[in-house]
């Protein structure tokens, strides 16, 4: 098992280039589900910032982005 302190600068790199409110809705989808893939095989990875990285973007035009992000949350 990977320690979570080495994986939270990719978590971090993840959020950077996927999930921001100026990438397109796809890319903002795969970088949600790979968060969730991610979280699901090791929870102490998730933190704060990523919970608020990913509570921002509710648009509820984005269907693929609102469904991603309402499997992430708990």
């Amino acid at each position: 098992m990977v320690p979570p302190d080495w994986l939270q600068p990719v978590m971090r790199h993840l959020c950077n280039q996927f999930v921001h409110d100026r990438a397109r809705p796809e890319e903002i989808t795969v970088g949600l589900k790979t968060v969730r893939e991610i979280c699901m095989r090791m929870p102490l990875i998730m933190s704060e910032e990523v919970l608020l990285v990913t509570s921002l973007l509710f648009n509820p035009y984005m269907h693929s982005v609102m469904m991603a992000n309402r499997n992430l949350k708990p």
